[in-house]
């Protein structure tokens, strides 16, 4: 077990730092590690199920498809958002999700986004919001579209539950459920950090673009959706705060949530999980979904 350094948690780069709470391995070499193991996870999955790498949704902007070799015209379809606090393109840490996802028949596809060192924050929204109405209209015959997000990709996947599906001619109810994994759900606490400099928000910018600023339109235009809420033990306090809190905010409001802490995991093991069959987190996404189709 790494022990790490005594901390001052008066210091917003040392409060929000996940990478500073696991005890797992030190603080220096835990995203490094992360990204290797994404990219591992991605290149077993092209190994295991058919695939298209890179595949483009708007401009540059690509997703990652895997799919069974058997796969029926109407299969689900789970949609990945990475993390990466909105400026690392690490989309390969979808295979997490692929390789325990198409197994059971569902088509798991990783987005990416423009970076916060090339865009804005309003823009990278838009732009998930934009891959989902593609992939929705690429899959027509799909039974049900599931979008879950990691860290900054769980903020963005957050905010897709407060958008109005029908102004691009889609059911209100295209999105069956969403897993949202150590998410951030109010940004303007982060704008002190110095890795959010990129991101040039001001704080009125800041509260329009966090999730719980938008609980009545979650409510009202997700009152279908299926949430998970998942966090580790060992995620940095204030992820976990926000968590709970957004999700009573949810459940007040008549939304089905479902709040998940594993004991043990850290911010980075808990996507890291999903690789495996037997992980919580994986077993209640397939529940979820198998659900949904009953």
């Amino acid at each position: 077990m790494q022990t790490q350094p005594a901390m001052d948690t008066t210091d917003p780069n040392v409060l929000y730092s996940n990478s500073r709470y696991s005890t797992r391995m030190s603080a220096d070499v835990i995203v490094d590690d992360h990204i290797q193991k994404g990219q591992d996870a991605q290149k077993q999955a092209m190994l295991m199920y058919r695939n298209e790498i890179n595949v483009p949704y708007k401009d540059d902007l690509c997703m990652d498809i895997y799919q069974p070799e058997d796969v029926m015209p109407d299969a689900p379809i789970f949609i990945y958002v990475h993390g990466g606090f909105w400026i690392l393109n690490i989309k390969e840490d979808g295979g997490h999700m692929a390789l325990s996802l198409v197994k059971q028949g569902i088509i798991t596809i990783s987005v990416t986004h423009t970076l916060a060192t090339k865009g804005t924050l309003k823009q990278i929204v838009g732009e998930v919001e934009e891959s989902i109405v593609h992939i929705a209209r690429k899959f027509p015959r799909s039974r049900g579209i599931f979008i879950g997000g990691h860290s900054s990709g769980g903020h963005l996947v957050a905010m897709m539950l407060a958008v109005d599906w029908t102004k691009h001619g889609l059911p209100q109810d295209i999105i069956k459920g969403v897993t949202l994994i150590s998410a951030i759900y109010d940004v303007c606490p982060l704008l002190d950090m110095y890795a959010s400099e990129p991101l040039k928000l001001t704080l009125e910018e800041a509260k329009k673009l966090s999730p719980s600023t938008y609980i009545k339109e979650t409510c009202k235009l997700s009152s279908h959706c299926q949430i998970i809420l998942l966090n580790g033990e060992e995620d940095c306090p204030p992820f976990k705060t926000q968590a709970r809190e957004y999700g009573q905010q949810l459940k007040d409001g008549g939304l089905s949530v479902k709040d998940i802490v594993v004991k043990g995991y850290d911010h980075f093991l808990l996507l890291q999980g999903f690789s495996n069959d037997d992980y919580e987190g994986t077993k209640e996404l397939i529940k979820m979904i198998k659900g949904q189709e009953k």
